[in-house]
């Protein structure tokens, strides 16, 4: 991606001017990337890099997730001060530069505003607030150059789509809720569903359609071969039915050697974390630090909660027997309305009742809450519990509806 230029900045920062009038939630990331977020009925971004080799700012959408756990003194002080308050101007001065200014208007203090500089050599964060300065960076004196430009001004999308490209780590997007399940994982679910299909004796439901002249259901025509005639098939299929119990042994090995390498691979990483004992459980990547496991019979459901820290979520069906989904995450860390909703469909998609599932369209009632609230009712061998100071949420399921899995 090439440098922005003046012009360039200012296109950027036009595309900003529907946030006067937000709400500052706060200034959240790492002193190369970092974002300030703002609310005023939906949560919007601002998203700046001031270092490496393409300085940028781009919003209003979220292109990143921002880690919150440790902020820079220079965020500090901009939470402190500017928490709460409302944007009411944002323009780049020109006559300092490629030099982005946001102004905030709050009760409690004056003069607050932040600078973003991009020019080259002098790229700096600098607020201001109750006459008191801070930097990211030192300042230092620079020259300012008229910063003229040797190739023609991008519009709007090229530029947005060339600084999504320039990122290491691009937004994901949130309709594919589950590609974010590992390879092992992958796999895992695919023989599940092997073994499944190979249960059900396919070959032989299939010669039963040949041999009566009726039209073979679609998730069998597979299992036929195109170059064999009607006669040759059957012969076929017979032999492929006597191979199915070595063919599901096969397949029943393979998924034990993917759970152990499972859990050497998590032992070598050397890392505590939440790690269940119990082979084969479904497990989903919410989002870097957030993972959600499905506890899908009762003695799975007691290892997960007895083995999770207090402050881990708990989520489960409403009025619906289900999994219980157990979501390791960060002290204080609380789960926005995306990764919730991650959360529910994991638990609908692997944990409703088939009834459910199969409705052409449902909406259905998660309840969450920590698991210091979630008690195990003793003694019984459903694995049922009692849970306190619940939240819920509705999410609406629709049979079209595919995931990636």
């Amino acid at each position: 991606m090439k440098t922005i230029n003046q012009s360039e900045l200012e296109i950027l920062v036009s595309s900003l001017q529907c946030l006067k009038g937000f709400e500052v939630q706060g200034v959240y990331g790492s002193d190369e990337l970092f974002g300030f977020k703002f609310w005023n009925k939906r949560v919007s971004w601002i998203t700046c890099r001031l270092k490496g080799s393409i300085p940028f700012i781009y919003g209003p959408e979220e292109l990143v997730k921002f880690d919150k756990s440790t902020p820079k003194p220079v965020f500090t002080f901009f939470n402190k001060y500017f928490k709460g308050a409302l944007l009411t101007d944002i323009c780049v001065k020109s006559e300092l530069g490629r030099v982005v200014e946001m102004t905030f208007q709050s009760e409690a203090c004056k003069d607050l505003r932040v600078q973003l500089c991009l020019f080259r050599g002098g790229v700096n964060f600098s607020v201001f607030a109750n006459r008191k300065k801070v930097f990211l960076n030192k300042p230092s004196n620079i020259k300012i150059s008229s910063n003229s430009s040797s190739f023609q001004s991008r519009d709007l999308k090229t530029l947005k789509k060339e600084i999504t490209l320039s990122l290491p780590s691009k937004k994901k997007s949130l309709e594919n809720d589950f590609k974010e399940l590992n390879k092992k994982d992958i796999a895992i679910k695919k023989i599940e569903q092997a073994i499944q299909f190979y249960s059900q004796d396919p070959y032989l439901n299939l010669v039963k359609a040949l041999e009566q002249d009726l039209k073979p259901p679609k998730d069998l025509i597979k299992l036929m071969q195109k170059s064999m005639t009607k006669q040759e098939n059957v012969e076929y299929l017979y032999e492929q039915h006597k191979l199915k119990p070595e063919k599901l042994e096969r397949l029943k090995r393979r998924i034990n050697e993917l759970n152990l390498e499972n859990t050497a691979s998590t032992k070598l990483s050397g890392k505590k974390s939440y790690k269940p004992e119990v082979q084969g459980i479904p497990r989903l990547v919410i989002s870097e630090g957030v993972v959600a496991f499905c506890g899908r019979k009762a003695k799975e459901n007691l290892t997960l909660i007895r083995k999770a820290k207090a402050w881990y979520l708990w989520m489960h069906l409403k009025d619906y027997p289900s999994a219980h989904i157990i979501v390791e995450k960060n002290k204080n860390r609380d789960l926005n309305e995306n990764e919730l909703r991650k959360v529910a469909s994991f638990l609908f998609f692997r944990g409703a009742p088939k009834k459910l599932i199969s409705s052409p369209e449902v909406s259905f009632e998660v309840i969450f809450t920590e698991i210091r609230y979630v008690k195990p009712i003793k003694g019984d061998k459903l694995g049922r519990v009692t849970a306190q100071n619940v939240k819920s949420r509705v999410y609406l399921w629709k049979k079209s509806d595919k995931f990636s899995i």
